[in-house]
C-alpha cells in the first residue's frame, strides 16, 4: 500500500497452518494435503516443486541446512533431505507417542522435539536424536581410552556441524 505497510505481490491456492522457508523455497504444512513445496526464486510467480504426501496431515514444518522436519499424524516427525526441493526424499521417520498426533516440532542441537495434543487427552512433549547431527570423527579411534601425560582422559569428537556451547579447549 502507499503508506509503507506490505502489499500482496502474488498467491497460491494453498490452505496450510505453517510455513518454513530456507533459500528461495517455501514449506507448507497443508494439513491432509500433507507438505507443498514452493520456488518462490520469482515472487510475483511462485510455483509448486513437489508435493509430500502419504503421512497424515502435516501440523507443522521446521527446516535448517536442506533437512525439512514435518509433524504428521500418521508418522510422528518426518525428516527429509531437501538439498533437491523438487525430489525431496525421507531421510528417517521419529515415531512419536502411541495413539498421539504430533502438532509441533522445535530443532534443538541434540534432538528433533516434538509435541501432542488430541482433544480428550493429555499432551505430551517428547525427544528423539537429530538425524541432521552425524558423528564424523572420534579419537581415539582405537576406542580405547588411556590417560594422558597429566592423568586426564581426553576423548575428542568431530560432527559434521557446529554444536552451540562446545569448543576444544
Amino acid at each position: 500500500d502507499g503508506a509503507g505497510g506490505m502489499s500482496e505481490v502474488s498467491s497460491l491456492p494453498i490452505a496450510g497452518s505453517k510455513l518454513a522457508a530456507e533459500g528461495q523455497h517455501v514449506y507448507v504444512a497443508a494439513g491432509d494435503n500433507g507438505v507443498v513445496v514452493v520456488d518462490a526464486s520469482v515472487p510475483a510467480s511462485p510455483k509448486i516443486v513437489s508435493r509430500l504426501t502419504n503421512f497424515g496431515a502435516v501440523h507443522d514444518v521446521l527446516v535448517r541446512q536442506s533437512t525439512l522436519y514435518a509433524a504428521t499424524s500418521l508418522d510422528g516427525i518426518v525428516v527429509f533431505d531437501v538439498q533437491d526441493p523438487s525430489s525431496p526424499r525421507v531421510v528417517k521417520k521419529l515415531a512419536g507417542p502411541a495413539n498421539k498426533t504430533v502438532r509441533n516440532v522445535a530443532l534443538h542441537p541434540f534432538y528433533v522435539v516434538g509435541a501432542t495434543f488430541d482433544v480428550g487427552s493429555s499432551s505430551e512433549v517428547f525427544w528423539a536424536e537429530n538425524p541432521g547431527l552425524h558423528l564424523i570423527d572420534a579419537t581415539p579411534s582405537s576406542g580405547i581410552i588411556d590417560q594422558d601425560a597429566t592423568g586426564d582422559r581426553i576423548v575428542r569428537l568431530r560432527f559434521n556441524k557446529a554444536i552451540d556451547g562446545c569448543s576444544d579447549p
